[in-house]
């Protein structure tokens, strides 16, 4: 029989620190559109109808940037699943 050699630990690692970076992900997306959001209204760099026109544009792709990072997240977690599953796997093959 063939050895398949699978190393958990960094599987289980790089889940982890996916999950790490999501959330900082997460963080600089909702900053990054409070900051473009108060623009017009409360930074006043840009102001008048173009600039109102501009964060109703930008606003509308920030659901596109929270999806992206909930995939992350779950690509993350399933990393950690997929590495509990292996152990498992490996550990009843032993027995065996």
């Amino acid at each position: 029989m063939a050895k398949i050699y699978v190393d958990t630990t960094k599987i289980k690692d790089n889940g982890l620190e996916i999950l790490g970076n999501v959330e900082k992900y997460k963080k600089n997306i909702n900053d990054l559109f409070d900051r473009i959001s108060n623009v017009p209204t409360q930074t006043h760099e840009w102001v008048g109808k173009s600039s109102n026109d501009f964060v109703k544009e930008v606003i509308k792709e920030k659901e596109d940037y929270i999806n992206f990072g909930d995939g992350l997240n779950n690509l993350g977690t399933e990393l950690g699943k997929y590495a509990d599953s292996l152990e498992k796997a490996i550990v009843e093959l032993d027995i065996k």
